[in-house]
């Protein structure tokens, strides 16, 4: 049965010689009036014929829209997984050594201008990249300072000082009070921590002493 020959309905509801889309909403329209209307054309068949042909129709007119609206939801899922790939940053810390050393000269009695102490200072610089990602990090880069203290006088000594940290202009930035109730000639004696600082130990220190008693 060729679609030119189809005729839906009777008499002023007949419609003959039509394309298969003007027959299908012809019959389709019709088909929604009562089944006792007089102008109700008997389409029965015909819309059983051309259901499946004006569904495929209808399913190839839509096809870009769908593929539009898959693109757009495949883009939105992109920009959602690349934004929450932020939230996996890793913290990554690094720890960087400096290191200075500090010769005294006794100021006072017979030490006077005599190499008296070296101060070895040492500090673990820890930095954190990037800070967005260190939630538990610092607010501030810091590294903190140990320090020891060596002998380089002839004989026992009793020393007190203190240590001082500078930045790049010689400012003192921290410093730290010690004292040695009694040093042996290059004995090495350990301080341990004096000192955290933001500023790397690299820039400089320097040692004040206060006092440096000879001891039998």
């Amino acid at each position: 049965m060729s679609w030119r020959r189809l005729v839906c309905g009777k008499g002023d509801g007949s419609v003959a010689g039509t394309s298969a889309r003007a027959l299908a909403v012809h019959c389709v329209a019709r088909i929604r009036l009562p089944s006792n209307h007089p102008r109700r054309p008997q389409c029965s068949r015909f819309a059983a014929a051309a259901a499946p042909l004006w569904r495929l129709k209808s399913t190839v007119v839509m096809q870009p829209i769908f593929d539009r609206r898959a693109r757009v939801a495949r883009v939105a899922l992109a920009s959602l997984l690349l934004i929450a790939g932020c939230g996996d940053e890793k913290c990554i810390t690094q720890t960087t050594q400096y290191t200075t050393s500090v010769n005294s000269l006794g100021f006072v009695g017979p030490t006077l201008g005599q190499p008296v102490a070296r101060f070895d200072l040492t500090q673990d610089f820890v930095s954190h990249t990037p800070y967005r990602a260190c939630a538990q990090g610092p607010l501030q880069d810091v590294g903190a300072i140990r320090a020891s203290i060596t002998s380089t006088a002839s004989a026992p000594i009793a020393i007190e000082f203190e240590i001082q940290g500078v930045n790049t202009s010689g400012i003192p930035v921290w410093s730290s009070r010690g004292r040695v109730e009694r040093l042996m000639p290059k004995e090495t004696r350990e301080l341990g921590w004096v000192a955290t600082s933001a500023t790397h130990l690299d820039a400089g220190a320097k040692v004040v002493l206060t006092e440096v008693t000879v001891l039998p």
